[in-house]
This record gives C-alpha cells, sequence and structure tokens, in this order.
C-alpha cells in the first residue's frame, strides 16, 4: 500500500529532494504551497501524514493545524522548520501538530519521524 504525504513546503527543491527518497520506499509525495491548498487537499483526500514548512509565505502552521484539527482530522501534522522559534516537540504538540523536524534535513530523521506518527 503507497502511503500518502502531504508536502506544504516553500523550497521546491526541498520538496523534489523529499519526494525522491521517499517515494521508493513506498510513499506518494503530493505538494502544497498555501493554506488555502493544504486544507483544500484535505478536504478531497485525507492524506497519510501532513508536513508543514512553518514558513511559508501563505500558509501560518498554527491556523493551519488548527483547523486540520477543527474538522476533526487525526491526520498526523509534522512541522518543519529552521526557525528555532519552535526549537520543541513539546511546543509542536502544544500547537497540535505530531513532531518536529529542523532544518538542515536530514533524510533519515524524516523517515524515522514519518514511520514513527503513521505507525
Amino acid at each position: 500500500m503507497v502511503m500518502q504525504i502531504l508536502l506544504c513546503e516553500s523550497e521546491r527543491m526541498i520538496g523534489e529532494m523529499i519526494s525522491e527518497y521517499l517515494s521508493p520506499l513506498g510513499f506518494k509525495v503530493a505538494f502544497a504551497n498555501s493554506e488555502t491548498k493544504c486544507l483544500e487537499f484535505i478536504e478531497k483526500r485525507i492524506p497519510d501524514v501532513v508536513i508543514l514548512d512553518t514558513h511559508m509565505v501563505h500558509l501560518d502552521c498554527r491556523r493551519t493545524v488548527r483547523k486540520i484539527r477543527e474538522k476533526g482530522i487525526k491526520t498526523p501534522v509534522l512541522l518543519l522548520s529552521s526557525d528555532y522559534g519552535i526549537t520543541s516537540q513539546a511546543e509542536a504538540v502544544a500547537m497540535g501538530a505530531n513532531g518536529f523536524l529542523e532544518k538542515p534535513l536530514r533524510l533519515k530523521d524524516l523517515l524515522s519521524k514519518v514511520v514513527g506518527v503513521v505507525a
């Protein structure tokens, strides 16, 4: 079974790198470049995991996570950021996410987190 990941990422190269790494491992990666597109995707098809870049111009990660949770969607959400303002797993969980990944991203850490939240 192919697992669907929705990646909301501002840097296309990072998105492509993640997709190239995860695709051979049985993941299908879809992209959204705004909060609106992220929520529209989730309403049409609930992915297995959502990864949100915390620094997208058209995406407020706190509001997006809140909207996902208000819809009753339990899909795991991971935050991806180089911002040390959201520096801890505890902060990510407090805002409704299931985990946090720091940039620069180590792909093995990404895989470990994704597998961990869907297990």
